[in-house]
């Protein structure tokens, strides 16, 4: 074999061997990043339906006890009415964070479609003037004390809040059963991309070293020619 052909093979195989060598090093890379970006939108997707599936629940829970507070009557019984002791409702506020990890995730906003998130802010909206209602009515019944049957603007008005949050949590629990559907597809459609970016990753890599040990072999081959 002359000096140029060996020299020509040489380079040749030097060069399959780079180029094999930055396949294997560059395509991987980008696989995993892309697949920890899927398992990451995919998580943020079960962590809101797992949050918003149990605020629809406490929320069924908080407008049926209102209702039944309301037609059972919010006064106690006594002998004369007007003297009767109001007794209120047990209410409690609806504690979420998800909405801050939703907000601050700039690849969960950039992959999910603007109307789905509009919902999602229109459901969180809601959850907030819920506990905006919650607030003012604990501020407006610790102000008077003992309520009794005589102070009938004030207990007008206490009914009312609670007429209000019974509405808004009925908002919520519906507006959260609206996009139940919606949250497990996300979840199915990111898990399923993120195992596909598994797979061809793990195929590449086999590829890749099925590519570096044949050039191995014939590297030896050619050094055994010459």
């Amino acid at each position: 074999m002359s000096a140029d052909t060996l020299t020509f093979v040489s380079s040749l195989l030097a060069l399959v061997g780079v180029a094999v060598g930055v396949l294997i090093a560059l395509l991987p890379t980008e696989l995993t990043r892309k697949r920890d970006d899927y398992q990451n939108i995919a998580k943020i997707w079960s962590i809101v339906r797992y949050d918003l599936l149990k605020i629809r629940k406490f929320c069924l829970d908080e407008s049926k006890n209102i209702e039944e507070r309301l037609k059972a009557g919010l006064m106690e019984k006594a002998d004369r009415p007007e003297e009767a002791q109001l007794q209120p409702v047990n209410v409690g506020r609806i504690v979420t964070t998800t909405w801050q990890i939703v907000a601050s995730s700039g690849d969960f906003i950039t992959a999910t479609d603007a109307r789905e998130i509009d919902r999602l802010a229109e459901i969180y909206a809601y959850i907030k003037m819920t506990n905006e209602e919650i607030d003012r009515y604990i501020a407006f019944y610790s102000h008077f004390g003992i309520i009794t049957g005589y102070a009938v603007n004030v207990i007008s008005r206490i009914e009312q809040h609670y007429k209000d949050m019974q509405s808004l949590h009925t908002k919520i629990a519906a507006g959260i059963q609206n996009f139940e559907t919606k949250m497990s597809r996300e979840i199915d459609l990111y898990e399923g991309k993120a195992r596909v970016q598994k797979r061809i990753l793990i195929a590449l890599i086999i590829l890749g070293w099925i590519a570096f040990i044949a050039l191995v072999v014939i590297c030896f081959r050619f050094l055994h020619i010459i």
